[in-house]
């Protein structure tokens, strides 16, 4: 589940920090923020994405060897958004202190996930189980 971990982190990071938000307007930042949402919510963005993006190609890559079911990384995808959206609530859109909190979690994993609503937490241990079952030989 460590690793379904860090790949959440990452998708998180990845749909953001792929847009410069430094010199934008905030109305820019927000149009940004809601394209990296639509990353993590759409496949079909998110496959366009990876075909420019070969950081995010190689880590899709990697979700679906451990998860070998497009429903469950749909799943996956869809709790990131959901982590990101708190992100840029918490933060208020504000994209330095996202990145900040980004570069906090890669640091301290288990403290970043200690912020996630109850629901979050959840959800995250759910689908570690079925990412177990998955990875487990049949008949057992």
């Amino acid at each position: 589940m460590n690793k379904l971990f860090l790949l959440l982190l990452f998708f998180i990071q990845l749909s953001f920090s792929s847009f410069c938000l430094a010199e934008l307007t905030m109305t820019e930042q927000q149009l940004y923020m809601q394209q990296a949402m639509e990353l993590l919510k759409n496949s079909a963005s998110r496959e366009e994405f990876f075909k420019n993006h070969p950081q995010a190609r190689e880590a899709q890559r990697q979700l679906q060897t451990i998860t070998e079911s497009p429903e469950l990384q749909n799943e996956i995808y869809g709790l990131a958004a959901d982590v990101f959206a708190d992100l840029v609530k918490k933060t208020a859109g504000e994209p330095n202190k996202l990145m900040n909190l980004l570069q906090n979690a890669q640091q301290n994993p288990e403290g970043f996930a200690n912020q996630f609503s109850t629901t979050q937490k959840q959800e995250l241990q759910k689908l570690g189980v079925e990412v177990l079952k998955l990875r487990q030989p049949s008949g057992y």
